[in-house]
């Protein structure tokens, strides 16, 4: 035990030394988000949603087939925003005010069995929220999903252009 106790000492040490804004470069080396979970539906026509799952954005398309069979068709799409892309969705993020929504914005209407839903559940770093609605909206939901949108067109994109740069040679 009185081995252990310099090198606590030590470590204490450090981490008073070193200033707080470092602290959290140092921890945060990635535009990479710790949670990102964002669904929105309709019970009856289909729904989309965007999930981090194991390092790429997982988005899943459901939608209701209209010839009357009740059954729906679904996509799944993986894709890795690059680092750019991060950074403008994070920077919207922070100006829409998003890490401050309330928990639900369920309207009066809620009780009706035919209506949209949608669910956000987003950390990044020390900031989080989670919010969910049903018939209702925050004012800025608008700017957010359109946000989304942009990060997966950014993705794709990136991914197109990844898929056809030119190899060099032994590649």
């Amino acid at each position: 035990m009185l081995r252990l106790y310099p090198a606590f000492f030590a470590f204490l040490l450090t981490s008073a030394l070193i200033p707080t804004g470092s602290q959290s470069q140092a921890r945060r080396s990635s535009f990479e988000p710790d949670t990102f979970e964002f669904g929105e539906g309709h019970a009856y026509m289909g729904s989309d949603s965007v999930k981090w799952d194991d390092g790429r954005l997982v988005v899943r398309k459901r939608v209701a087939d209209m010839k009357g069979k009740g059954e729906f068709q679904e996509t799944v799409e993986h894709l890795s925003p690059p680092r750019e892309a991060w950074e403008r969705f994070w920077a919207r993020v922070d100006a829409m005010g998003v890490w401050k929504w309330k928990a639900d914005y369920s309207s009066s209407r809620s009780s009706m069995p035919d209506g949209e839903s949608w669910s956000l559940n987003l950390k990044y770093d020390t900031k989080q929220v989670k919010s969910k609605g049903y018939n209702g909206v925050p004012e800025a939901y608008g700017g957010f999903r359109d946000a989304v949108y942009d990060l997966l067109k950014d993705a794709r994109q990136h991914k197109s252009e990844s898929k056809d740069a030119p190899k060099g040679p032994g590649n």
